[in-house]
C-alpha cells in the first residue's frame, strides 16, 4: 500500500515538473534564449539611444518564438513602445518605426489640410501617403515634423475622370498647389484609377517637383499597377 501511494506521489509530481516547466516555456520561452533575448535588446538600446530610452518588462510569445521588450522614454513615461527580438536573431526597433509613423501622419494631416484650405479637397476626394526619409535615432515619439527632412507623397484621386486631359485638369493644379506648401518633397506620384479598368489608372510620377505644368503634362500616363 506504502509502495502505491509513493509511486502515485511520484507520478504526480512528474506531471507537476512537466506542467510547471511548459508553463514557463510558454510564458518565458527557452531560458537561455530568454537571457540573450535580454542582452541583445539591452546592448542595442545602450548602442543606439544610451540613456534615451529604458527597457522595462520582456514579454514572449510562443505563437512567433520572439521576445518582446516594452520600452519608455527616460524623460517622459507615457511615451512607450517596444523592441523584438525574433527567432533569426534580429532585432526590430518598434519605436522608431512608431517615430517615423507618426510623423509622417502628422505631414499626411498637413498636406490634407492644406488641400481641403486651398481647393476645397477632402478625405473623402483624395487619399494620402507619406514616406520620410528619416535619420534613425534623432527624434522621440512627441517628436514635431522636422521641415529638412525630404517627403515621398502619394495622392489617389477618389474620383472618376472620363478622360486624360479631365484628370489633369485636377492633378496638375494639385501639384502646383503643394509646389507653395514649403514641404522638400522629392518624389511625388498621383494617380486615379479608370472606372473600367480596376488595374489601370492615370498616373503623373515626378522625381523633381520644381517640374513646370508642361513636364507634368508629359510625365502623365496610363499605367497598369494593382491595388
Amino acid at each position: 500500500m506504502k509502495k502505491t501511494k509513493r509511486i502515485v506521489l511520484l507520478v504526480i509530481s512528474v506531471i507537476w515538473v512537466i506542467s510547471s516547466t511548459g508553463c514557463y516555456l510558454m510564458a518565458k520561452g527557452n531560458p537561455i534564449r530568454y537571457f540573450q533575448a535580454k542582452r541583445e535588446i539591452q546592448t542595442y538600446i545602450e548602442k543606439h539611444y544610451r540613456k534615451e530610452i529604458v527597457m522595462g518588462e520582456l514579454s514572449y510569445t510562443s505563437k512567433t518564438n520572439t521576445f518582446y521588450a516594452s520600452v519608455t522614454e527616460a524623460d517622459d513615461s507615457r511615451n512607450h513602445s517596444s523592441i523584438v527580438y525574433y527567432p533569426t536573431g534580429e532585432i526590430g526597433d518598434y519605436y522608431q518605426f512608431d517615430i517615423q509613423s507618426r510623423m509622417e501622419e502628422e505631414v499626411s494631416s498637413m498636406i490634407y489640410t492644406f488641400l481641403n484650405t486651398q481647393m476645397q479637397l477632402t478625405q473623402e476626394d483624395i487619399t494620402i501617403n507619406t514616406l520620410l526619409e528619416l535619420p534613425p535615432f534623432q527624434y522621440q515619439l512627441d517628436s514635431s515634423y522636422d521641415p529638412n527632412i525630404p517627403v515621398t507623397i502619394q495622392i489617389e484621386l477618389n474620383q472618376e475622370f472620363s478622360s486624360k486631359e479631365d484628370y489633369i485638369a485636377t492633378a496638375i493644379p494639385l501639384i502646383q498647389k503643394l509646389q507653395i506648401l514649403g514641404i522638400p518633397i522629392e518624389n511625388a506620384k498621383l494617380y486615379s484609377y479608370l472606372p473600367e479598368d480596376g488595374n489601370s489608372c492615370y498616373q503623373t510620377e515626378l522625381t523633381s517637383f520644381e517640374a513646370t505644368e508642361e513636364e507634368m503634362v508629359s510625365h502623365t500616363k496610363i499605367v497598369t499597377i494593382k491595388k
